[in-house]
């Protein structure tokens, strides 16, 4: 669900994927910024933003940049990728610390964006066709055969679905068929890049989720876009030889060395692998699922109807996994053990505050378990494991963004993203890497600077204008050489 607000970019403040399967409505809430990696030695930060920071047209082609940058201890942040052809994702650091893997996206052209919405049109066309063939409601009601003579039996009665108890949610499921018919996938390639040089070594094909192009920017169909720049995030495995990720749609696994892909797990928002890179943990609609590739197993565990973040997704162990969830209005942080069972639930008792943009919170836990920290943009809590308030960090025109903690857990960075409007409302773009300590003392910052905006892409005059109504094409007076001497 997308509310719509009347800024141009701030359709992003009030978006929320509401997933309906058989009359309940979940919604999965997200953040501002997308996820930032920590090399294991934890001198190095590697990290993405995208300029300018607004909603429009992302899945256009020349309307935005998109860095990757590394900030190294003691030097300024070198840029290892710019570009306006393609959305780069979150990226993550091989296990040795020599590799830097992330997505590029490859984003369309005016002309690959309108096949596509008329590619997307004519498939929900056909679609609803197919649908309307069959008369659901007069199948429902169509009168039963009579009883036999003289027998006495009560009348059959119509039972009415108040919950829908499959596992998976068969809602959500049919949903997840549906899209697979209609809606077109984008390209994608899973890049590796030598740390040290910045030279590509290894490109792998591979996919988006569906993607509905045909939808305005405030239809919660244009979501995956900003959602994928948002929450995307490959992760290594242990040993180096895997990387998973969650594409908006499905959690997938790719073996560079082999040259093979495979999805792991189907209908997921967003996943995270675990330190000992035994189990995912996948989010999806009232749902979490936590799968054991290796084993061939998953554990399937329903959260009912509440409001889980997509970028509280954290691993407090190597056999826990946490979530903040807001139930009713009495925010928690849950804790599950790998097998499914509840391992802990801590209440929190936070001030004031209010969610800014699509950010309804953002965990990080430190690699110890002793620390979290939870930012809501404006509002930033430091806090020790059991839900103890160290520090309430509160913003003017800045914003806090994606917590994430140095592997040694002692210190904690975010993306500072800056407001350029008065009222200071809604981010801007990433001003700052600044770093604190656990308990919320801030220890630095570096300054990441302003991208070279790219000019706005050029309309081009309809085929069928009136030749009165078309401009003369310019023409310069031609050059007149000096003659041989």
């Amino acid at each position: 669900m997308v509310r719509p607000m009347k800024s141009s970019h701030a359709w992003k403040a009030g978006l929320a994927i509401a997933v309906v399967a058989a009359g309940l409505i979940w919604h999965i809430l997200a953040c501002i910024e997308s996820p930032m990696a920590f090399s294991p030695s934890g001198k190095d930060l590697a990290f993405v933003t995208m300029e300018p920071y607004t909603g429009a047209n992302l899945d256009l082609a020349g309307t935005h940049v998109y860095r990757l940058m590394v900030l190294s201890e003691g030097k300024p942040v070198r840029v290892l990728e710019e570009t306006s052809r393609y959305m780069l994702t979150a990226p993550a650091w091989s296990p040795d610390g020599k590799r830097v893997a992330y997505l590029r996206i490859v984003l369309l052209e005016k002309e690959q964006q309108d096949r596509f919405k008329e590619l997307i049109k004519k498939n929900k066309e056909t679609f609803k066709q197919l649908s309307d063939a069959v008369d659901e409601k007069s199948w429902t009601e169509a009168p039963l055969p009579p009883v036999a003579p003289g027998a006495s039996e009560p009348p059959a009665k119509s039972p009415e679905f108040t919950e829908d108890l499959s596992l998976p949610a068969v809602g959500r499921m049919l949903d997840y068929g549906d899209k697979q018919l209609t809606l077109p996938r984008l390209p994608a390639v899973l890049v590796v890049r030598d740390a040290a040089t910045g030279q590509v070594v290894s490109a792998m094909r591979t996919f988006t989720a569906p993607m509905d192009t045909e939808a305005k920017p405030n239809a919660a169909e244009a979501a995956p876009f900003f959602m994928l720049y948002l929450t995307a995030r490959p992760q290594f495995s242990p040993d180096g030889h895997l990387i998973y990720f969650c594409n908006g749609s499905e959690v997938l696994s790719l073996n560079l060395e082999e040259n093979k892909q495979w999805v792991v797990a189907a209908a997921a928002s967003a996943a995270a692998l675990s330190p000992d890179g035994a189990t995912v943990a996948a989010l999806g609609p009232e749902s979490l699922t936590l799968l054991r590739p290796q084993t061939d197993s998953a554990v399937y565990r329903r959260l009912g109807q509440t409001s889980v973040s997509l970028s509280s997704l954290a691993w407090a162990d190597k056999d826990t996994v946490a979530l903040f969830r807001t139930s009713e209005g009495a925010p928690s942080i849950d804790l599950y053990r790998t097998d499914g069972t509840s391992a802990k639930s801590i209440p929190l008792e936070l001030p004031q505050h209010e969610p800014t943009g699509t950010n309804q919170g953002e965990l990080a836990i430190a690699p110890n378990g002793a620390n979290m920290a939870l930012a809501f943009g404006k509002d930033v809590f430091f806090m020790k494991m059991d839900g103890t308030i160290l520090r309430h960090w509160k913003g003017d025109k800045e914003f806090l963004a994606q917590p994430t903690f140095t592997p040694d857990s002692k210190r904690v960075a975010f993306k500072l993203l800056v407001s350029a409007t008065p009222e200071g409302k809604e981010p801007d773009r990433t001003a700052a890497i600044v770093f604190f300590s656990p308990d919320g003392k801030e220890l630095s910052r570096a300054e990441v600077p302003a991208a070279k905006l790219p000019a706005p892409p050029a309309e081009k005059e309809p085929l069928d204008k009136p030749a009165a109504e078309k401009k003369p094409a310019e023409t310069k007076p031609a050059e007149v050489k000096p003659a041989d001497k």
